[in-house]
């Protein structure tokens, strides 16, 4: 175990003592320790590039008590990433059976054992109901794993509140009508159970119970709102690793590198900004929600752009790679070099910009394309020398035009002979004469 790692687990231990104490429930040391070595060694699996140790850290920030084990606690299960139940937790989950290649799950009987009911109740799912990673199963699954490892040191309670606050975990749920959310039916949901186990809570504890979901909930996508766009882009690109295993091979493809582009364009460009972030009762208060609101609003529409040239650079890659031969590995057409270099082979062959043809650049989006991203990605070159050198010489309405061809190259809609040809010759020339050299391999006509 490194230093790093040492200190990780020194730190989900202080985190578990905090929260146990919080809660009102000190516990031995060794049951602490042991503990924290499961969560780490959990969260800390081969293929969890995003979902890992460092966003428990990130996302317990601010919590309390029952809300620092839930931090801990939502992502233990991330099945369509691990592709499997951790050998660790499979023992709590024994009764449910998961497409390995599809994630989806046929609900056993949930009125079998008391937490795993208590579960259904807060998420308001049914027996034989089928679920998969999108839909909640990540979150349920993950709500009876915390309730199940945590019930003989927890009040019945706070198990509820602690499968509340990982319910809220679930992302990206719409508004249910004009001031209604997800969270107004988790309240009933709790006042049902509170009726139910004649726990005689009042409404100030149920409320403010609801407000810590909702603290949660918003702290969970922080990064959405973050007043760094760098940030927020570093992190979607740790999404997109995460969420494509071909990135895991090295010589992953420009076709593949497109699809997976396009994907998370598709899902930008319909993502509400009110289902990002969340308020309930006032809570967070008018003015820090509208200031959370309008950061995601910013950031979304930064990261589209962002998107768009970057298809831009990887539609022009896909098409010179079928016009010599057939798809062709990313790095085999712009350069192979450490990924901790500052400069992509490529881009010695773009001419030095006196100015630039865009004047109207969002320099938000350029900073970010010309000098990379806040960290450094384990996939591809940190910045983007030719979406830059293409977002500096194309003019707003060839941009706006490159976009949607692109799209259309994507959909089938033209070909890769129709979509280099759509650029000034002078733009097109050293991109095709850096990618001739870099890769000899290829002939193009």
């Amino acid at each position: 175990m490194t230093l790093q790692n040492d200190s990780n687990l020194k730190r989900l231990m202080l985190l578990i003592n905090q929260a146990y104490l919080d809660c009102s429930h000190p516990v031995d040391s060794l049951s602490i320790e042991r503990l924290a070595e499961l969560l780490y060694q959990v969260m800390n699996a081969r293929y969890r590039i995003f979902h890992n140790i460092e966003h428990v850290f990130n996302t317990t920030q601010g919590r309390e008590g029952v809300a620092i084990f839930a931090a801990l606690f939502h992502d233990v299960i991330y099945h369509q990433v691990d592709k499997r139940i951790h050998p660790l937790l499979a023992g709590q989950l024994s009764e449910f059976t998961i497409n390995e290649k599809t994630s989806e799950c046929i609900l056993p009987d949930l009125q079998s054992e008391k937490y795993l009911s208590f579960a259904a109740k807060i998420f308001g799912f049914k027996s034989g109901q089928s679920l998969n990673a999108f839909s909640g199963l990540n979150e349920f699954l993950s709500a009876v794993v915390a309730a199940r490892l945590l019930k003989d040191t927890l009040s019945e309670w706070q198990i509820i509140h602690l499968i509340a606050c990982i319910e809220s975990t679930i992302p990206f749920r719409p508004q249910l009508s004009q001031g209604s959310n997800s969270y107004h039916i988790l309240r009933k949901n709790m006042d049902d159970l509170n009726i139910e186990l004649k726990l005689n809570l009042s409404e100030e504890i149920l409320d403010n119970s609801i407000k810590a979901c909702v603290a949660l909930s918003n702290q969970d996508i922080c990064g959405f709102y973050s007043e760094d766009f760098g940030e927020f882009i570093s992190g979607t690109w740790n999404l997109i690793l995460e969420n494509n295993p071909i990135f895991k091979n090295p010589l992953y493809t420009v076709c593949e590198y497109g699809k997976a582009l396009q994907k998370l364009h598709a899902f930008f460009s319909t993502l509400k900004t009110e289902n990002v972030v969340h308020q309930w009762s006032h809570f967070p208060n008018d003015a820090s929600y509208l200031k959370m609101k309008n950061q995601v609003a910013s950031n979304l529409k930064n990261a589209i752009e962002y998107l768009e040239l970057k298809l831009i650079e990887i539609v022009i890659l896909e098409a010179l790679a079928i016009n010599s031969g057939g798809d062709a590995p990313y790095f085999l057409l712009i350069g192979e070099s450490s990924l901790s270099s500052t400069k992509a082979p490529i881009e010695r062959f773009f001419p030095e910009k006196n100015e630039v043809a865009n004047p109207s650049m969002n320099a938000v989006v350029y900073n970010v394309l010309k000098k990379g991203r806040n960290e450094k990605s384990s996939f591809d070159f940190n910045h983007s020398p030719l979406a830059a050198y293409l977002y500096e010489s194309l003019s707003p309405d060839e941009l706006k035009s490159s976009i949607n061809l692109a799209h259309d190259f994507h959909h089938g809609k033209i070909d890769s002979n129709h979509y280099i040809k759509s650029f000034r010759s002078e733009l097109i020339k050293p991109i095709v004469k850096g990618v001739s050299e870099i890769s000899w391999s290829r002939k193009f006509n």
